[in-house]
């Protein structure tokens, strides 16, 4: 029998209903059983599903009315007004209703009303008010029960009849079923009463007047505000409990002439008017139609200062460096008096006053090498040495100076070089020892000696200045850092031209001195995956590593061995016919190879399950099908960024031989395959853990025995007499792979280098398993 299901109820409906027609379908196909075809065809479909109120304290009770059918009563359907969900006639007579109070309806997670009520048409607005009668006009307040639905209104508990062969004489008997009715109420009263406390957020009918109220004011919705009404703007006050931002200590300014005492400034930071607040809380929030959301506090004249103090910076240095001293006054008066660079007025003004010392310190210089008169004397202008005699001019506050092989020449303070005024310019001791030392670190600073300079401020600040110095340092650090990712970067592009150039020697020198070198610079870091295949690339054009580790995750490693490009001979001519006829084959590229068959860890690892029989996560695997084996590659590709495959015919044996002729790898005779590999006369009929026996020339460990191994080839057993001689790669089709090494099931003449296997590429065989091979991904 064909089982349908009610479109609206989802109720079963049997074929035998719609042939009978209690059930119906509609003019849009859907099915509906007998109850649900009566409502869709008194409200239409559009009314089957209403939709719950839009709010959970619309006291507005929902109701749906069904046509009645003959000799019965009119059934309604009505929705929870706190959360909308129908209540259907049954969920009503178990246990679901209406407070007399309130006059809402709720479902049972809502709250728990009147037991039951009855499915007639009293009206909404008189239920509670007058005694609710029966359909047949009874008082309902009587005992009554409704025809197989059991159920009965709590307070008619009292007034049931008492159960047969029970008798009921006297007054006392009379009451107690009565006691008894009214204990439970209250019983069953207290039980909910509770059950609401623990759920608050739920306006539960049986509360008191007062939680039905609080919880009224709660869920009540905010009164609605314009439309235009922008985001909410806050103000923070004094009595907000949010901290402020916290606000910029204002630093006192001390001159290099002053006494030492005092701490060399940087700047000082311009002052700020108070963060304006208000309180936290409902209290805070204020609607404001066509007003933004204020931003965050924020300390701008602060870093607006600081930003355009660097700008002038960036100018000044250049006139400083090359001790331009007139035309960077001059540029820093002209800041001055921009008011746009008002907020870096005060570290201005201090840039100017550290001018005017250095230029103090150089006059001290030109005043200590006049008093020299007569003497001898070697400086340093322009980068050049130059000797000659002081002279003695008392006319003019410039250095006269009468050169051993040449004209005499005038030297004026800002022209000499700053290791000159280092040298002449007297030492102060004492009090002033520490103001000395600052200005000297002044002087190297605005010539960018910034390893001289924090030498002298260093030195400056433990003999006095404390911390004044502080910002001197944090400048020269930041002009070091600035300077040194400069440089890293030079040292970058010079490496990517070397590189472009395919200057593989220099290139990677000049990769390998910027690791050294700038660890940690931006330029470092930014081109990190570049730096990496940058040198994998050279590594391969100067010559690959002879062995590689490709980590597959969770500490899961592969190992490779690099196979370089050769020659041999391919075959056997005392070997089956396939393997016929010996002939010289060319690897035209170096490949890597797996120096172990792949183990149950690495494929588990990779695929993420285990087919083998044989347990062991260095046991090899096995059961593996071809295609199996190639699904392996490609995710391995995708974890390691290699080219992963399955070799070529070919390169297995080119690898297997690693430049030997005989049987086997290790000699001709079967004990020598003892060496090598696990057969039937030694493997009691079992795989072994990889790399027991003794690898070949190459490395290779488990060439013969231990388990088959897949190659990319299809088999054709006349291919040996039609295959290129570089790179075969195998017939274009068939219908088998090729198998190369043999098993340990097999003995040991199907063990020998030059054997050929071949099977179904889905069979799956615990005697199979797989070795891979890897590319170079990036060829330069």
């Amino acid at each position: 029998m064909e089982i349908k299901y009610c479109d609206n109820c989802r109720s079963k409906i049997g074929s035998g209903e719609l042939s009978a027609g209690t059930a119906k379908r509609s003019e849009e196909g859907k099915v509906y059983c007998h109850k649900c075809a009566l409502l869709y065809e008194h409200t239409s479909s559009a009314l089957l599903q209403v939709p719950a109120p839009a709010s959970i304290n619309d006291q507005t009770t929902q109701v749906v009315s069904v046509v009645q059918e003959p000799g019965t009563a009119v059934t309604k359907f009505y929705f929870c007004e706190t959360c909308g969900k129908r209540i259907t006639d049954k969920q009503i007579l178990e246990g679901l209703g209406r407070d007399k109070k309130l006059k809402g309806v709720y479902c049972k997670d809502c709250a728990v009303g009147v037991m039951t009520m009855e499915m007639d048409a009293v009206n909404i607005e008189q239920l509670g008010k007058e005694k609710p009668k029966t359909p047949s006009g009874q008082d309902a307040t009587k005992p009554t029960q409704r025809k197989g639905s059991g159920a009965v209104r709590l307070h008619d508990i009292a007034q049931r009849p008492h159960p047969p062969g029970k008798a009921t004489t006297g007054a006392k008997n009379d009451r107690f079923p009565m006691l008894l009715a009214i204990g439970a109420a209250f019983v069953i009263g207290v039980i909910v009463t509770v059950v609401v406390m623990k759920q608050p957020s739920v306006p539960h009918e049986r509360a008191s007047q007062t939680v039905r109220a609080e919880l009224a004011r709660k869920l009540s919705p905010p009164p609605e505000t314009p439309l235009s009404a922008s985001p909410v703007k806050s103000n923070i006050s004094e009595q907000s409990p949010i901290a402020p931002e916290p606000s910029v200590p204002e630093k006192k300014t001390v001159l290099l002439n002053e006494t030492p005492k005092s701490s060399l400034p940087i700047e000082k930071a311009p002052s700020t008017s108070p963060v304006e607040a208000t309180p936290a809380g409902p209290q805070a929030t204020e609607m404001k139609p066509q007003e933004p959301a204020a931003p965050l506090p924020v300390i701008a004249p602060v870093d607006k200062g600081r930003d355009q103090f660097a700008a002038v910076l960036k100018d000044l240095a250049p006139l400083m460096r090359q001790s331009h001293f007139n035309d960077a006054e001059k540029l820093l008066n002209e800041k001055l008096r921009d008011p746009a660079f008002e907020a870096a007025a005060e570290s201005l003004k201090k840039e100017k006053e550290d001018l005017a010392e250095i230029r103090a310190l150089r006059h001290r210089a030109i005043d200590a090498l006049r008093t020299k008169s007569g003497s001898t004397v070697t400086l340093t202008m322009r980068g050049a040495k130059i000797t000659g005699t002081v002279k003695d001019d008392s006319n003019h506050t410039d250095l006269a100076l009468a050169l051993r092989d040449g004209p005499e020449m005038t030297i004026r303070a800002d022209q000499l070089d700053v290791q000159d005024v280092d040298a002449y310019a007297p030492v102060e001791t004492g009090i002033a020892k520490a103001k000395d030392l600052g200005m000297r670190g002044l002087l190297f600073l605005a010539a960018e000696e910034m390893a001289k300079a924090e030498e002298y401020f260093t030195k400056a600040r433990d003999a006095g200045l404390g911390n004044g110095v502080m910002p001197y340092l944090e400048r020269i650090k930041a002009l070091k850092s600035e300077a040194r990712e400069a440089a890293a970067f030079e040292v970058w592009k010079k490496a990517e031209g070397l590189f472009a150039s395919k200057n593989w020697k220099a290139a990677k020198q000049a990769y390998e001195a910027l690791e050294r070198d700038y660890a940690g610079s931006a330029a470092l870091a930014n081109n990190a995956m570049t730096l990496k295949e940058r040198l994998e690339a050279i590594g391969w054009a100067l010559g690959p590593p002879r062995e590689i580790s490709l980590d597959l995750g969770g500490g899961v490693k592969i190992e490779l061995v690099l196979i370089p490009a050769g020659e041999f001979e391919m075959g056997s001519n005392d070997g089956r016919p396939d393997e016929k006829p010996v002939h010289k084959v060319k690897i035209a590229h170096s490949f890597y190879i797996g120096k172990y068959v792949v183990t149950q860890a690495q494929f588990e690892k990779v695929i993420g399950k285990n087919p083998s029989d044989f347990k062991g996560e260095n046991l090899p695997v096995e059961k593996v099908s071809y295609s199996d084996a190639e699904e392996f590659c490609k995710k391995a590709d995708n974890l390691t960024g290699k080219s992963f495959r399955l070799p070529t015919e070919a390169e297995w044996e080119f690898a297997c031989r690693a430049g030997t002729k005989t049987k086997y790898n290790t000699g001709d005779n079967d004990a020598a395959l003892e060496q090598a590999g696990w057969h039937k006369g030694n493997s009691e009929d079992k795989t072994h853990p990889v790399g027991q026996k003794k690898p070949n020339a190459l490395g290779l460990y488990d060439m013969h025995g231990n388990v088959w191994q897949w190659c990319q080839d299809w088999y054709a057993d006349d291919y040996y007499g039609k295959s290129p001689a570089t790179d075969p790669e195998g017939p274009a089709q068939g219908a088998s792979r090729l198998l190369r090494g043999g098993s340990w099931y097999e003995n040991p003449g199907s063990c020998r280098t030059a054997n050929r296997g071949s099977i179904n590429p889905a069979y799956r065989g615990t005697n199979i398993g797989f070795r891979v091979a890897v590319v170079p991904a990036v060829t330069p």
